[in-house]
């Protein structure tokens, strides 16, 4: 018997259309993404969106361990307003323009970096002793002005991680310093759009994916490694339940008002809540 092919059977394709650099941290890829069914391309574009901006490790200094004046460790400041003497910026000046800095890596676990240098200087990324594993992106990023000749040394706490950490404190009683916001998003922002593409009765859907990056990786890098990321976590949802998960399909099963199973009694009843 001769086999009837689907003439509505189409074959996925995507594309990178447009990639540009707006600046060092700043790269731009357009994507298409076709034929979808209607109502599958908002699908993907919604779960690609969100798994690009919240998903994807990045790379930031977290913490500044020390400072130094003359080879002398600074006492902790606790007002990060307060300016280092012979040093330009405040306390709170410097923290902000080491969030500045993008950082490229594959570390696992937290590394240390340094900055030491004498005065009077301009010091910008470029001066940050880094191990082979991180790598700077924008090594013109400015740091701090040194006005007088001064040795002033700074230690540093690099790590990989997803998302947003505001503050963290978990050094406080240590002799970590200063705790810096780190931002470890290397996706900066995600849009996408929806197109209709119609061929005589059959009605598909374009999925047009915009993606801008920090420069720590590409927006086609970005793409792959989100897409990773979806396919991993529904990767577990493709084998049976365990025969003791909870979920499993049992039989004579009542749920309480705070959902915990009800046992049943030998008289036919329940007893005692699990």
């Amino acid at each position: 018997m001769r086999k009837i092919k689907n003439k509505n059977t189409f074959k996925m394709k995507w594309k990178c259309i447009e990639s540009r650099i707006e600046n060092q941290c700043l790269l731009y890829g357009r994507f298409i993404l076709s034929p979808f069914e209607k109502g599958q391309a908002d699908t993907l574009g919604t779960a690609l969106r969100r798994t690009l901006l919240s998903e994807i490790q990045g790379t930031a200094i977290t913490y500044i361990r020390y400072v130094k004046i003359n080879n002398k460790k600074l006492e902790k400041i606790f007002h990060e307003y307060s300016h280092i003497k012979d040093i330009e910026e405040s306390i709170h000046e410097i923290i902000f323009n080491l969030k500045q800095i993008v950082l490229k890596s594959c570390i696992k676990k937290s590394v240390f970096a340094s900055i030491c240098v004498s005065g009077p200087m301009r010091v910008t990324a470029e001066h940050i002793k880094l191990p082979s594993s991180v790598q700077v992106i924008n090594k013109a990023q400015y740091i701090a002005t040194i006005k007088k000749p001064i040795n002033f040394s700074l230690d540093l706490v690099i790590e990989r991680d997803r998302g947003f950490r505001i503050n963290d404190t978990r050094f406080s009683y240590s002799d970590y310093s200063y705790s810096i916001d780190a931002l470890f998003m290397p996706v900066r922002n995600v849009n996408y759009n929806i197109h209709i593409s119609r061929d005589g009765e059959n009605e598909k859907e374009i999925l047009f994916l915009e993606i801008w990056t920090n420069g720590s990786l590409t927006p086609r890098e970005a793409l792959r490694q989100a897409s990773l990321k979806l396919i991993a976590f529904l990767h577990s949802f493709l084998y049976l339940e365990d025969a003791n998960d909870i979920f499993s399909e049992e039989k004579n099963v009542n749920l309480n008002d705070k959902g915990k199973r009800s046992q049943r009694s030998k008289g036919g009843g329940y007893g005692k809540l699990l």
